[in-house]
C-alpha cells in the first residue's frame, strides 16, 4: 500500500465521525428553524433581539435577514467551523509530529521517499477530510428542505475553513517540539480565533432594518469569521473565502521549505530540559508534573475568556444605543434593563467555561489511560503505589485543572469589570459565574475515569464523545426539540445561570454528586483493572 493510502486507512474511522457530526449539525437546525420558527414575523422579531443582544451575536455570530436558510446558517455555521478547525488539527499532528514522536516517520524517511513526503500526504489528507466534511454540511441543509445553491456554498465555507486551519496547524507541527504542544498550540489557534470572530460580531454596527450587523474589525482575523460572511442564503459573497484559501496555501508551503531543511524530531520550539535535580517526591507530583503545561495553558484559555467577558461586557452593551424601538424591544424580551442584558452577556460567554474546564480534567484522566496503554503506568504499579491511590491522584489533577480553569475564568472576568469602574459587586458575580461552570465539567471528569477504567482502549475517544453530545444536547436540544429527558442527559443543561437576579442552585448540587459518585465507582473498580487489558 501507498504512503497516501495508509494515511487515508488511518484516518478511515475518525473522519467520517467528525463529517458527519458537522453533517448532522447542519440537518437538523436546517430541520428544525420552519418547525420552531415557521412563521416570518417570528424571525423577524427574534432577529431584532439577536441583534440587539451582544451575547447572542459572539456565540452564534451574525444574522443576515429572516430568511430561513439565513437563520439556518447563522444558527449552526460557527459550530460546524469549530468541528472542521478541530478535526483538521488533530488530523494534521496525527499524521506529522505523532509520527515523528513514535518513531514512524524515521521508518518511513528509511524508504525512497522525500523527507518533505510527509507534509504532502497530510496536505491530501486533511484536503480530502475537509472536502468531505463540506459535503456532508452541505447534504445537511440540503435535506432540511434548503435551496441547493446555498447549501452547496455554505458546505464550501466550511471546507475552506477547515483548510485554512490546515495550512496554519502543517507550520505548527514544524514549529511545536511534540505532538502534545502541536495539539495544544492548534487547539488554542482554533481558541483564539473563534474568540476574535465574537469580539468582532458583538461590537459590530446593527444595520438601520435591525435584521444585521456589519462585523468590527476582529471578526476578520478569523477564519471563521471568513467562512459566516459568505452569507450563502442571501448575499452568496465568495469573497471572503479567498484569504482561507491563501492561509491554507501559504502554510502548506511553508511547511514544505521548512519541512525539506528540518532534522528530524527538530523543531523551532525547543523543549525545555527539566532541572537535574528536583524534588519530587510522590506520585502525585509526578502526576502534576506530566500535566502541569496543559493545565496552565487551559487555565490562560479560561483567563483570557474571562478577560473577553469582563473587558467587552460594557463595551458590547453600550454598542446598542439608545435607540426607542431597540430599548422597548429589550424591555419586552429581557426585563431588567441594561444591567440584565449585561449578565446575560456574561453568562453567555463564561458559559463556555464549563467546555474548557471539562476538557481541562479530561485531558488528566486520558493521560493516565495513555500510560496505561503503553505500559508506563507498570513502572510506577512496582513501588508501592496501588491502582486506586494512582487514579485518585490523577482524578485530583484532573478536578484540580478543571477548578483552575474556572477561577482563572471568572477571577480575571471579575478584575477586569473592576478596571472598567462596574465595582467589587460585579467581581464577585462573576467569579460565582466561573464557579458555576464547575459542576457540569465535574460530571465530565468523574465519568472520563470510569470510562478509563472500563474502556481503556477506547475511553481516549469516547469521553469526547461524550462532550461533543453533552455539548450539543445542551446548546441545541431546545432548537432541535429534543425530548426533554434527553436533554436533562446533558450536565450543561442543569448548570445554574449566573449571573442573574434569581439563581437556582439545585441543578448544580444535583451534579456535584452525580460527579462524587461515578468518581467513587472509578475508584472501586480500579481495584480489579488490569494494567495492559
Amino acid at each position: 500500500m501507498s504512503v497516501i493510502g495508509t494515511a487515508f486507512r488511518r484516518e478511515r474511522v475518525r473522519v467520517p465521525v467528525w463529517a458527519v457530526v458537522a453533517g448532522l449539525l447542519a440537518a437538523a437546525t436546517a430541520a428544525a428553524v420552519p418547525q420552531a420558527f415557521g412563521d416570518a414575523s417570528e424571525r423577524r422579531t427574534l432577529v431584532e433581539l439577536i441583534t440587539a443582544t451582544p451575547s447572542l451575536l459572539a456565540i452564534r455570530g451574525v444574522p443576515d435577514g429572516t430568511d430561513e436558510g439565513a437563520y439556518a446558517f447563522f444558527e449552526v455555521f460557527t459550530y460546524v467551523g469549530l468541528v472542521a478547525g478541530l478535526m483538521s488539527v488533530f488530523l494534521v499532528t496525527r499524521q506529522t509530529r505523532q509520527d515523528e514522536d513514535l518513531g514512524r516517520t524515521e521508518l518511513l524517511l528509511a524508504t525512497p521517499v522525500h523527507r518533505r513526503t510527509p507534509v504532502v500526504v497530510v496536505g491530501w489528507v486533511s484536503g480530502a477530510a475537509n472536502v468531505l466534511l463540506g459535503v456532508l454540511v452541505a447534504l445537511g441543509f440540503l435535506a432540511g428542505g434548503l435551496p441547493a445553491d446555498g447549501s452547496a456554498l455554505a458546505g464550501t465555507a466550511a471546507t475552506c475553513v477547515g483548510l485554512a486551519y490546515t495550512g496554519i496547524a502543517v507550520v505548527v507541527a514544524q514549529v511545536a517540539p511534540t505532538a502534545r504542544a502541536t495539539n495544544a498550540i492548534g487547539v488554542g489557534v482554533v481558541a483564539v480565533t473563534y474568540l476574535l470572530r465574537a469580539a468582532g460580531d458583538a461590537v459590530g454596527t446593527r444595520s438601520a432594518d435591525r435584521l444585521t450587523v456589519v462585523s468590527a474589525w476582529p471578526s476578520w482575523l478569523s477564519p471563521i469569521g471568513w467562512g459566516q460572511h459568505v452569507f450563502p442564503f442571501t448575499r452568496q459573497d465568495l469573497v471572503p473565502l479567498v484569504p482561507c484559501l491563501v492561509v491554507a496555501v501559504v502554510g502548506v508551503v511553508a511547511a514544505l521549505v521548512v519541512g525539506g531543511r528540518r532534522d528530524l524530531g527538530a523543531s523551532l520550539l525547543r523543549e525545555r530540559p527539566g532541572r537535574a535535580g528536583g524534588r519530587m517526591r510522590t506520585s502525585l507530583g509526578l502526576a502534576w508534573r506530566l500535566h502541569r503545561t496543559t493545565v496552565i495553558a487551559w487555565a490562560v484559555g479560561g483567563a483570557v475568556l474571562g478577560a473577553f467577558a469582563g473587558g467587552l461586557g460594557t463595551t458590547a452593551i453600550d454598542t446598542i444605543g439608545d435607540a426607542p424601538s431597540v430599548t422597548k424591544l429589550l424591555e419586552t424580551l429581557v426585563p431588567g434593563g441594561r444591567g440584565a442584558l449585561l449578565d446575560e452577556f456574561v453568562a453567555a460567554v463564561v458559559g463556555i467555561t464549563s467546555i474548557l474546564a471539562a476538557a481541562a480534567g479530561i485531558g488528566a484522566l486520558n493521560r493516565a489511560a495513555e500510560d496505561d496503554r503503553e505500559g508506563r503506568s507498570e513502572l510506577l504499579l512496582a513501588t508501592p503505589v496501588g491502582r486506586v491511590r494512582r487514579l485518585a491522584e490523577w482524578l485530583g489533577v484532573g478536578v484540580g485543572a478543571a477548578v483552575l480553569v474556572a477561577v482563572a475564568t471568572g477571577a480575571v472576568g471579575g478584575l477586569c469589570f473592576v478596571a472598567t469602574g462596574s465595582g467589587t459587586d460585579r467581581f464577585w458575580s462573576t467569579v460565582a459565574a466561573g464557579l458555576a461552570q464547575l459542576p457540569a465539567a465535574l460530571v465530565l471528569v468523574a465519568f472520563a475515569a470510569v470510562l478509563g477504567v472500563v474502556l481503556p482502549r477506547a475511553a481516549g475517544w469516547l469521553v469526547w464523545v461524550a462532550l461533543g453530545l453533552a455539548l450539543v444536547l445542551g446548546q441545541f436540544g431546545g432548537l432541535l426539540r429534543v425530548p426533554d429527558w434527553a436533554r436533562q442527559i446533558s450536565p450543561f443543561t442543569h448548570t445554574p445561570g449566573v449571573p442573574a437576579a434569581h439563581v437556582d442552585w439545585s441543578g448544580a448540587w444535583w451534579l456535584v454528586a452525580t460527579a462524587v459518585l461515578l468518581g467513587a465507582v472509578a475508584l472501586v473498580l480500579a481495584r480489579r483493572q488490569e494494567v495492559s487489558p
